[in-house]
């Protein structure tokens, strides 16, 4: 009964919908400007179908191409965990190692509000590159925004971009570039199409029977004389249990000057959608996490940086075990703690900087 009572809202509204679109169409046509109330109203849907999910895991296996990549196609997995406002990625990536050539597979872990509200980076390949920290602890605060590969699957169709790049983009955003003055509507049948000017041109394709979702994505802009295509195609499914409907497939291409440049085919499979998730997930005991890990804490803006080591199940301070170390070939000094603060922060900060010019290297 109240299932059959939702579908009757459902259509409802998008009998609603439809008519007040076609209404802002029809003054689109006769005095040349969009309703702002039609596409406010039609931006604000297409929201909070996406934001209807509120938990789930979401496992994504991704085939991509790209014409500068000289091993030709790889996957990628990647196992994304939302819960309200905290989301972990943990990716499965094949890298190419720059010494011989080859590819080889590592993890990462980017999570989003976690242990206890801190943001939690981890990278395996930093192990294997001899450098003594592997993950990082921050106070949110600290964290730029967009900075880390962890996003929010339910961005997932609202823009033209692959899976890796999602963490680029948020709800508010996407308002953003579409919000009037600048976006236009067409409407035919249940599909609506939005359409933003300005220096990069973007369009998606809405369907308004199948829950506000979006069918097609497209940014068009010119750099350097070059003229950039990027287009994302989307498959969804209507979960019953959860009343909401869930990507399935994603299909991005970007072209330059008509030419393909890389490719990505993700497919996606949701589970435990809107139902309760184990909350350990966003903590380092549910990381599965290597004993001995070296870990740098910073807990706010004007704090120290932390060393700490992760023993499989806790965090331990070894500070203190340092300093006994010290004590034993007494080497201690009034000194001896500053000096350990500074060595930790310049690890820290020297660390940060080559992980980020490693990342911005591999995404150019």
């Amino acid at each position: 009964m109240i299932v059959a009572l939702r579908y009757c809202l459902t259509i409802v509204i998008f009998l609603s919908v439809q008519s007040q679109l076609k209404v802002g169409t029809a003054n689109v046509a006769d005095h040349g400007q969009t309703s702002t109330a039609d596409l406010e109203k039609l931006l604000f849907e297409i929201v909070q179908s996406r934001m209807a999910i509120t938990t789930g895991v979401f496992e994504v296996s991704s085939k991509i191409f790209k014409e500068k990549e000289s091993l030709g196609a790889f996957i990628t997995k990647r196992t994304v965990y939302l819960s309200d406002d905290s989301y972990r990625c943990d990716s499965v990536l094949p890298m190419l190692n720059s010494h011989d050539g080859l590819r080889r597979v590592e993890r990462t872990i980017s999570c989003h509000n976690c242990e206890g509200g801190f943001h939690v980076a981890y990278d395996s390949r930093l192990l294997g590159d001899g450098m003594p920290i592997s993950l990082y602890m921050r106070e949110r605060s600290m964290v730029a925004p967009h900075g880390y590969p962890e996003f929010d699957p339910r961005m997932i169709g609202l823009f033209p971009a692959d899976i890796i790049n999602l963490h680029h983009f948020n709800s508010s955003e996407f308002k953003k570039i579409f919000a009037p003055p600048s976006s236009s509507l067409q409407v035919k049948d249940d599909m609506v199409t939005v359409i933003s000017q300005g220096d990069v041109s973007r369009q998606i394709t809405v369907s308004l029977a199948e829950g506000f979702t979006i069918r097609r994505a497209v940014a068009e802009y010119d750099y350097e004389d070059r003229h950039f295509v990027e287009t994302v195609e989307l498959d969804w499914r209507y979960d019953e249990k959860a009343e909401v409907w869930l990507p399935t497939r994603s299909v991005y291409t970007q072209t330059i000057d008509d030419k393909i440049y890389s490719s990505e085919d993700a497919v996606i499979v949701a589970s435990k959608v809107n139902e309760p998730l184990d909350h350990s997930v966003f903590s380092l005991a549910g990381m599965d996490l290597p004993a001995g890990l070296s870990v740098v804490k910073i807990e706010g803006p004007k704090s120290a940086a932390v060393a700490l080591e992760w023993d499989g199940s806790s965090l331990i301070d070894i500070a203190p075990s340092i300093q006994a170390g010290k004590e034993a070939f007494g080497e201690v000094t009034p000194d001896s703690n500053r000096h350990l603060l500074l060595a930790v922060n310049f690890v820290a900060v020297v660390a940060v900087f080559l992980l980020t010019m490693y990342r911005k290297r591999r995404s150019a």
